[in-house]
Formats: C-alpha cells, structure tokens, sequence
C-alpha cells in the first residue's frame, strides 16, 4: 500500500526530493541486512557491490525504496 501511494504521490508531483551527496556503500549493505529477514526458507542472497562506488548524489530515502523494492520483489517471485 504504502508502495502504491508513493507512486501516486510521485505521478502526481508532490514527492518532495532532498538531494544530498552520501556514500551508498553503507546504504545497499543496511538495506541487504534487512533483506536477510524476508528470505524464504533455502533461498539465498547473493550479492556484489563495486565498493569503490563512493560517493553519490541524490534522494537517499528513494534510492533506499528503490533497492528495497528491487531486492525484495527478487526474493519474493525467485525459487531457492
């Protein structure tokens, strides 16, 4: 539900963006430690980052939606 209304909020234009420049390095490893508790039984999470990535610039709570969406969309329709 909440997915559903930010996208209505974003097809709508009143999703707020707060640029900021932050190393997403620690943001994709947080957000994988979360994952790890939606796994189903056998599955695994299999994942690499280019760590020399850095530092980027944009909405930090988006991006983290993003991946959380990615990730767990994956888990949810891949078999073990």
């Amino acid at each position: 539900l909440n997915d559903f209304l930010s996208m209505n909020k974003l097809e709508e234009g009143r999703v707020e963006i707060h640029i900021e420049h932050f190393d997403i390095v620690p943001l994709w490893h947080d957000v994988m430690d979360e994952m790890y508790s939606i796994l189903k039984a056998d599955q695994k999470l299999i994942n690499t980052l280019n760590t020399e990535m850095g530092w980027v610039g944009c909405d930090k709570k988006i991006i983290k939606n993003i991946i959380i969406n990615l990730v767990s969309n994956a888990i949810k329709y891949t078999d073990a």
